[in-house]
């Protein structure tokens, strides 16, 4: 038994010799995992990101008088008129408070709900 193992043991050895011999990998394959990273960098960051840029453009684009909106800063208002060319829009908050803010300060767009999503959200539950 003994013996097995010593002659086991040769043979493990020669063989850690053997791969330790062999010549050392070429630089490029060993660099070959900086490709995936950099595409799966892109996909997780750079796409998405695009896409809330493209979104917030077209949420931008497509302000008209009368939109309930939110401000970046928290603030509730209705547009009551948009200069596109400045890149103005003026917010009513209250019935005596308007705001003239920035085009890109604006968050989002309050979509009032219609009586099909009233529907669909009571069959919900």
């Amino acid at each position: 038994m003994g013996l097995m193992l010593t002659g086991l043991l040769t043979r493990l050895t020669l063989l850690a010799d053997d791969a330790g011999a062999a010549e050392a990998p070429n630089p490029l394959l060993a660099m070959g995992w900086i490709v995936p990273v950099i595409v799966l960098f892109y996909v997780m960051i750079f796409w998405p990101q695009r896409r809330e840029q493209k979104r917030q453009a077209d949420m931008i684009d497509n302000l008209k008088k009368d939109d309930e909106v939110v401000l970046r800063s928290g603030i509730f208002g209705k547009v009551v008129s948009v200069s596109k060319e400045a890149g103005k829009v003026v917010i009513k908050v209250d019935e005596n408070a308007r705001l003239t803010v920035h085009q890109e300060s604006i968050g989002q767009v309050i979509v009032p709900e219609t009586d099909e999503s009233k529907k669909a959200e009571s069959k919900k539950k």
